[in-house]
């Protein structure tokens, strides 16, 4: 989400995702030093307080993005940016073990970079552990959705499904690639 400066960018890009975590969890996301204002540098943005229990059963949620803050060569109220980099968004059990994820690491040590989940309770004996599944560009809101609709975590808002999707359109709007093929990528060595 574009804004008229650093700052303005960062809040236009973190509180869409903290109201689509207010869904589902009264925990906040933290950024790392500089991460609100400071201009080339890669930026982390987690949950406050590590993974979150969504059940009674154990199931926890955890997430990372990584972004930075770029200038558009627009004016005014679109002059600056954020602009991900990497994501992870990871369902674990009661032990800590991850049960799902979704994972984009462009410029990692993995040489897979392309969106991609793995799923972790697959019996290894059938799939490997670390298999990556090809997937589009996932958003949180497409994560909290799954999180509601298909493991059934109990919602803490009673308009969780129109901010969701308000702001499912607002980075549709905003995302600077679609196709995995667009995402930036390291340089050939």
């Amino acid at each position: 989400m574009p804004g008229k400066n650093p700052t303005d960018a960062f809040y236009a890009f973190q509180r869409p995702l903290q109201q689509d975590l207010s869904c589902i969890t009264r925990d906040i996301v933290v950024t790392s030093p500089g991460g609100r204002h400071e201009l080339d540098s890669v930026h982390s943005l987690s949950l406050a307080g590590g993974p979150i229990l969504l059940t009674a059963e154990g199931l926890q949620l955890d997430m990372g993005l990584q972004y930075e803050i770029i200038k558009t060569g627009e004016t005014g109220k679109m002059a600056y940016r954020c602009t991900t980099r990497a994501y992870a968004y990871t369902f674990l059990n009661e032990e800590d073990n991850a049960l799902y994820a979704w994972h984009w690491h462009p410029f990692g040590n993995s040489s897979y970079v392309e969106p991609h989940a793995h799923p972790f309770s697959i019996d290894p004996r059938l799939l490997p552990s670390r298999a990556h599944f090809p997937t589009g560009r996932t958003s949180l809101e497409e994560v909290v959705r799954f999180a509601i609709d298909q493991l059934h975590v109990e919602v803490l808002r009673d308009d969780w499904d129109k901010v969701l999707a308000l702001n499912e359109a607002k980075f549709e709007l905003h995302r600077s690639w679609r196709d995995p093929h667009e995402a930036p990528r390291p340089a050939s060595a």
